[in-house]
């Protein structure tokens, strides 16, 4: 999808294949997936940017945004459920993907406090989250998909910063920085590629490998 993307904005080529994977993407109606799709043009459209072209896509996405909350069921309940649970400081009755990133929010962010340096330690996320998951008290966890995500973090960034502290923090985004630092056509394109993955996977997946990792962060290496 990234690559089509790019290849259509630069050359105007494969917009068949492009609208099919819009199109896709709207079906699936997947929060995770719109997200992709913004970074995805953000990441396309960038280096053309004046502050005109910037104030008209704070609008459209203002709009877009607006128009999702609208129509998407699923893009609703998330969006309404973590205002609530946010405003009410109560993941009660919030649905299990709110609860998910919002339990290991609060996980990570208490385990950072109490180990600010070194973090807790490389694999030592779950332990971490049955110790600090009761603070969250009885009646909040009563019903709730309590441990859901409690060995990954629910996110890469969060698992990161709790168990390697800012310094592993600054390692992952510094990788991700330091390689989207190229010149030349094609090293955009791949990079353009690749990077909406990366921030979606590092976003919502907590692992430190899976099977097509490998393949993408040796492409972005190169």
């Amino acid at each position: 999808m990234c690559y089509y993307v790019n290849a259509w904005a630069s050359e105007r080529r494969y917009g068949s294949e492009t609208l099919i994977f819009l199109l896709s993407y709207a079906m699936a109606d997947s929060t995770l997936g719109f997200l992709g799709l913004l970074l995805i043009v953000g990441f396309t459209y960038i280096k053309r940017l004046t502050f005109w072209h910037l104030l008209f896509v704070v609008l459209a996405g203002g709009l877009l945004v607006t128009g999702l909350f609208l129509v998407s069921q699923n893009f609703r309940l998330r969006a309404t459920d973590t205002a609530l649970a946010v405003f009410n400081l109560s993941v009660k009755h919030s649905n299990a993907s709110t609860f998910a990133v919002l339990s290991n929010i609060y996980v990570a962010v208490n385990a950072l406090i109490d180990h600010p340096v070194l973090g807790v330690g490389i694999g030592g996320y779950g332990k971490t989250y049955d110790f600090y998951i009761q603070d969250l008290g009885e009646e909040d966890l009563k019903g709730a998909n309590v441990g859901l995500n409690k060995d990954d973090a629910n996110s890469l960034f969060m698992r990161v910063i709790a168990e390697l502290g800012p310094a592993g923090l600054f390692a992952l985004i510094g990788f991700l920085v330091v390689c989207a630092r190229v010149k030349g056509k094609p090293y955009r394109q791949v990079r353009n590629a690749l990077l909406p993955y990366m921030v979606v996977r590092m976003s919502r997946f907590g692992a430190y490998f899976s099977m097509e990792l490998y393949f993408f962060v040796g492409l972005y290496l190169l």
